[in-house]
């Protein structure tokens, strides 16, 4: 072989496995085409061993030297082969030589692209129109034009767009192109003809008037539009081409004081499709230099060129047309282009030299060798212990943000270009109803359902729903009550229409049943949204893409589809999980639709009292809807919320970080406890949290106290926090906190001080949903209760006596020092309480005793687990009565049963099983609470949900198995402590109820 084709050969191994088939077609013929070129004499009119810089002539010097029709295929095919490596080689050579020159890297890309754009169209043209001339006569053509509709430079295939004049010669062409493409498969790039294949009828070409039917019953594809709007013209008739420019792509420009229904149309797929790429997230194991970022820029680009009107079509162009239209975003735009020039001159490296794929694998063994060849040429060489790869990727993050950023700033001009010119915004003035396109008779309803129609298959809709929902809601109420004037029959149809628009875009649908969501009370047809969910439901199939699609919508707007579930009655939210218990064979969507259903069935079986908490959580924080599987993720985000704390400089920012953080960690706990945690480890992880709260909250507020004024006042070891009742108990779940400030002073000044904080964190723990009782308040007008008010308090005996006693005793402290608790045992549990136990015993059995007796008529208490014989309250005042008996500080917790059943070991084996009694029935309490509603009757109607979670049956008829269980508890309670009362001398008398 030749040594110069030796050569080319050689250094043709330096790009990827696809350039094989070039270098087996030199093989083949390579050194035939140099014979035969030498033998006619011409071989210096021919370049074969540079790249040529006239193509078409070289070609037919070639055709004139071939002896048969397969020879010249052959011979043409060799020769692009050569060329199609020489100009790449040659590409990479120049951009070697000027990153080594440490010029402007970007201006070196640019140059790159620019320069292979020209002689790669080039070399295609040449070829192309040299295969037509073999296979079709001139004479027997119609008039036509090629024209390239992707990226010039882009190896991996050639987009064509080919438009003909529609006569009958068209059959002979498109056999003509049938074995051009059949060549070009052989020994070129190559063709993509997507745009003609899918508009005429079967062939390769098409007509401009097929083009024109095509794209008035599919205005959403705004994929076919753009591929129209980037056609230049590559080889026919320029006439025809500019015929097709005017009578197809015109209408794609904004025109003004014109009808921009197909611009509109355009912009509403193209922002669809960005928004789309904007939100969607990078993945840890690929990069995809397309999906990543070129997609996103190049649809904002051509959005912005339909605005101004622009006809370049080539990107950079397009931007540099932009910097002098919209000079006051010029700098937005040199960051695109910046961004654009890297990701495409990445993809492009990656694919010539490595393979032509999308996909860039980054874990794989080969995955850094791969980069680092890329990364030379790109100028990203090792700097230290930072490798090639690692500079590379870098930049690649960095410039994936920087696009993201940009892109963004200009999706909001798009957005607020398309409201201007929206038919929905000019359908809303009235001023326009009375010309000839908006008669005075005209029906909103209607004529909105014609609109939503014809631009079904898009999926931007955010401007309509901000038409809908402004000037409160006055179009809106409008739109509903023209469809409620229509008769039954026609008020359906319309309603389907507005259904369609689910076909392609579930965001829409469900936003415009959100916006009427959220001004129901503003609108006469109180009924639209029901039959609005009844027909889309009607409309999903079932069927896995749309399962896909769904999971699509809510990976990026999880707040859209929370909304629209909780909006649905509990019939609904079942069958919309239906839809979702649906294998996916994508690893992605499979996370989400498990997400999605996680989320569905949290609506499902939880009480209004929890959800409370829950929307309180997602509508500020919408991602952590993506966490609701995964506790362990959300107690981290606590826990960062919690260290945003201290970070803050300002009060008000300081709450309410705090106050995002207990929000979060109460729905974290209520979620594992619906998960099936245990029961100790959840009432541990809430009293936990709950107990920091305060504890930070009493900061804060003593830090705005202090500025307030002007000086800190010292409290030394003076004043406490105390809670009382089921926190006290480490218990969850309570809707209310009891608490105690106490003050070992009775300085004026000081308890004013206090007064300030605890005012200040009564405000903060109301926000936080949960009533604050602080006890002894209403005896001194005050939230501070000092040392000797409060033994006044409860030395003056009365009725309730007892209660503020038991309070006390009951009572843990969350705020304050070891030293004060002491003084408290000290002053007040021991001289007011213990020393006088036999008083307090007594008032306590005594309310045991009357209280049951008053409720032994009522069967509703038999089913109230904490008022109940045997029930909460029971257990209760029983473990008081002991804690006073055996003199026992302890809250009423593990740690109190373990030191009674020191104190009293004969009833040991009792009391650890009141606490499993006192347990299960606390338990219950819980899962009722979060799963059917903040009260302590249970209803027999509600308790299947409650008994799955508890595991209490499989049967059919779990509620029901579940309160006979919770019936047997009770009684078993009511026994031990009847029992062990008696046994140590207390008499607790006998009540009998009827269950």
């Amino acid at each position: 072989m030749y040594s110069f084709l030796e050569k080319l050969k050689s250094r043709a191994h330096q790009l990827g496995n696809h350039v094989r088939k070039y270098v087996r077609g030199i093989d083949l013929c390579g050194d035939c085409l140099v014979r035969r070129l030498e033998q006619a004499g011409l071989i210096d009119q021919v370049h074969l061993w540079k790249e040529s810089q006239d193509p078409d002539y070289e070609m037919d010097i070639i055709l004139s030297t071939s002896e048969s029709f397969q020879e010249k295929l052959t011979f043409l095919g060799c020769y692009y082969g050569i060329q199609f490596l020489h100009l790449n080689l040659r590409a990479l050579d120049v951009l070697f030589m000027n990153i080594a020159a440490r010029q402007d890297r970007l201006q070196i890309y640019k140059d790159m692209q620019f320069q292979l754009g020209i002689t790669f169209r080039r070399l295609n043209a040449s070829y192309m129109r040299k295969l037509l001339d073999l296979y079709i006569a001139p004479n027997k053509r119609p008039c036509f034009a090629f024209c390239g509709v992707g990226t010039r430079y882009d190896q991996d295939d050639l987009d064509l767009g080919i438009i003909d004049d529609g006569s009958s010669r068209r059959k002979d062409l498109n056999q003509a192109i049938g074995h051009l493409n059949s060549e070009m498969i052989k020994w070129a790039v190559p063709l993509h003809l997507h745009l003609s294949q899918y508009v005429g009828e079967p062939g390769f070409s098409a007509s401009i008037k097929e083009y024109q039917q095509l794209l008035q019953r599919e205005i959403h594809d705004f994929i076919i539009i753009s591929e129209m709007l980037s056609a230049k013209l590559i080889l026919g008739d320029p006439d025809l081409f500019h015929q097709f420019e005017e009578q197809v792509t015109a209408r794609y420009y904004y025109r003004a004081n014109q009808c921009n229904i197909y611009h509109e149309g355009y912009l509403r797929g193209l922002l669809g499709e960005v928004r789309s790429l904007l939100l969607q997230q990078l993945r840890n194991e690929i990069i995809t230099p397309k999906e990543d970022a070129i997609r996103m820029i190049r649809g904002l680009i051509y959005s912005e060129k339909t605005m101004f009107s622009i006809k370049s079509v080539n990107n950079y162009d397009i931007l540099a047309e932009l910097k002098h239209k919209d000079p006051a975003r010029k700098e937005v735009y040199e960051e695109l282009e910046s961004a654009l020039l890297f990701f495409e001159t990445f993809r492009f490296l990656y694919q010539l030299l490595i393979i032509q794929d999308e996909e860039i694998p980054l874990n794989t063994s080969e995955s850094e060798n791969n980069l680092n060849l890329v990364a030379d040429y790109m100028g990203y060489g090792r700097i230290g212990n930072i490798g090639a790869h690692e500079r590379l990727l870098t930049h690649y993050y960095e410039y994936v943000a920087l696009a993201k950023e940009k892109t963004e700033q200009i999706f909001d001009v798009v957005t607020a270009h398309l409201q201007s010119i929206s038919s929905f915004s000019q359908l809303k003035r009235r001023e326009h109803f009375a010309n000839a396109e908006y008669p005075d008779d005209l029906n909103i309803a209607e004529r909105f359902a014609e609109l939503t129609h014809f631009f079904r298959g898009t999926k931007f809709w955010d401007d309509v729903m901000k038409t809908l929902e402004a000037d409160d809601a006055g179009f809106l109420q409008i739109l509903v009550n023209d469809l409620s004037k229509l008769p039954p029959d026609k008020k359906a149809a319309i309603i389907t229409r507005y259904v369609e628009i689910s076909q392609f875009s579930f965001y829409g649908i469900l936003s415009l049943i959100l916006v009427i969501t959220r001004n129901q009370q503003q609108l006469a047809d109180k009924t639209l949204i029901n039959e609005l969910n009844k027909y889309l439901f009607r409309s999903i199939k079932g069927t896995p893409d749309e399962a896909r699609r769904l999971t699509k919508v809510f990976s990026h707007y999880p707040a859209l589809l929370n909304n629209y579930i909780s909006s649905l009655p509990e019939c609904q939210q079942r069958e919309f999980m239906k839809y979702l218990d649906i294998e996916i064979w994508e690893e992605e969507a499979t996370i989400f639709r498990k997400k999605l259903l996680h989320l569905v069935k949290l609506h499902c079986c939880a009480s209004e009292y929890f959800k409370r908490f829950f929307q309180k959580v997602v509508n500020k924080y919408p991602d952590c809807i993506f966490y609701l599987d995964e506790p362990e993720t959300l107690k981290h985000l606590a826990k960062g919320f919690l260290g945003e704390v201290d970070r803050h400089l300002n009060i008000q920012a300081k709450k309410q970080a705090l106050g995002d953080y207990y929000n979060i960690e109460f729905l974290r706990t209520g979620i594992e406890l619906l998960n099936g945690a245990t029961f100790s480890y959840v009432n541990t992880e809430f009293t936990d949290f709950s107990d920091t709260y305060l504890q930070t909250l009493f900061d804060i507020c003593r830090l705005e106290t202090d500025e307030e004024w002007a000086h800190q006042i010292a409290t030394s070891d003076l004043l406490a926090l105390y809670v009382t009742g089921g926190h006290a108990r480490g218990q969850a779940f309570d809707d209310d906190y009891d608490i105690i400030v106490i003050l070992d002073s009775d300085n004026e000044q000081l308890r004013h001080y206090s007064s300030r904080i605890v005012s200040r964190m009564n405000a903060e723990i109301i926000k936080r949903g949960v009533l604050p009782h602080f006890r002894f308040s209403e005896y001194t007008g005050f939230f501070i209760t000092t040392f000797n008010e409060l033994a006044q308090i409860i030395s003056e005996k009365n009725d309730t006596t007892f209660i503020d006693q038991a309070q006390l005793l009951g009572s843990r402290l969350v705020v304050g020092s070891s030293l004060f608790d002491q003084n408290f045992d000290d002053q007040i549990i021991f001289p007011y309480i213990l020393n006088q136990k036999k008083q307090f015993i007594q008032d306590m059995l005594t309310e045991l005793s009357n209280r049951h007796t008053s409720h032994a008529t009522y069967d509703f208490v038999h089913r109230n687990i904490k008022e109940c014989l045997g029930g909460l309250r029971d257990i209760e005042m029983f473990f008081l009565i002991l804690k006073a008996k055996f003199e026992i500080l302890s809250p009423i917790s593990n740690a109190l049963i373990e030191q009674l059943c020191e104190a009293d070991q004969a009833h040991s084996m009792q009391y650890k099983q009141l606490r499993i009694l006192f347990n299960s029935l606390k338990h219950l309490r819980d899962i009722y609470r979060l799963t059917v509603t903040a009260d302590d009757t249970l209803d027999p109607h509600y308790l299947d949900i409650p008994a799955q979670i508890l595991g209490s049956s499989d049967g059919k008829v779990p509620g029901q198995v579940l309160l006979q269980q919770y019936y047997e508890w009770t009684k078993e309670t009511n026994l031990i402590i009847q029992n062990t009362l008696n046994d140590l001398g207390m008499n607790y008398p006998t009540v009998h109820t009827i269950r």
